[in-house]
């Protein structure tokens, strides 16, 4: 059946429910659901491989694409690292559209970094956002008396699921305010931190904290505490 397997020997493609394969390997579903199934027969996993020897960092190793009715919308971008050397690193980008540009929303870079609306993430999580638009919201709804909530958490352990007690003087959290320097960096222009006040007890269940509010005062770039 030439509509159900099609090999063009000229032009070295396949064709699955389709007589004219349009790259090596074309699928062509013709009802709802289907499309290609990878089942493991006993305890096993499955694996799918890309492997592309790209010379520059940045390059692209693997694409995802979804289109509705010809028009790229959505992606999944797996790129080389920087590191063009030994070729051992790799990044994430992930690619929605609105209004019809095609634009990248979020990124895991070879750190293990997040960023959303930056190619170029600092820390654990990075959110950029180019207007003076909320950028971060933290919404609760449901009948009851609870709001939202966003954690700060401590531990003296050497990994963050090891429980060792904190000690006085420990910085459970911080907010700090930061603005550009015109030059490198950024100069911290304000913070509210969260400290141990005092010896914490896990025999009592003491946990003595403070709140303290520092500010940078002019001709200055070290935050000067003002009030806790």
């Amino acid at each position: 059946d030439s509509n159900t397997l099609v090999v063009d020997k000229s032009e070295d493609r396949v064709g699955i429910g389709t007589a004219s394969p349009s790259n090596n390997l074309d699928v062509t579903v013709t009802s709802a659901g289907g499309g290609i199934d990878l089942n493991a027969s006993g305890n096993h996993w499955i694996a799918l491989h890309a492997d592309s020897d790209r010379s520059t960092a940045g390059n692209s190793l693997l694409q995802l694409r979804t289109y509705w009715d010809g028009t790229e919308v959505t992606s999944i971008n797996m790129l080389a690292g920087t590191d063009d050397t030994n070729k051992n690193e790799g990044e994430i980008a992930f690619y929605t559209s609105g209004g019809g540009s095609l634009g990248e929303r979020m990124r895991i870079d070879e750190d293990g970094n997040v960023g959303i609306g930056t190619a170029s993430p600092v820390a654990k999580a990075t959110i950029a956002e180019a207007s003076a638009s909320i950028n971060t919201l933290f919404g609760a709804y449901g009948n009851d008396v609870y709001g939202a909530t966003v954690d700060f958490r401590k531990t003296r352990g050497a990994a963050f699921a090891t429980n060792t007690i904190v000690q006085d003087d420990d910085n459970i959290g911080s907010i700090r305010f930061g603005g550009a320097d015109g030059d490198s960096g950024y100069d911290l222009h304000g913070e509210i931190r969260c400290d141990v006040d005092g010896d914490p007890s896990q025999s009592t269940s003491d946990s003595p904290g403070r709140l303290e509010f520092w500010t940078t005062p002019d001709g200055s770039t070290s935050p000067v505490e003002r009030m806790r």
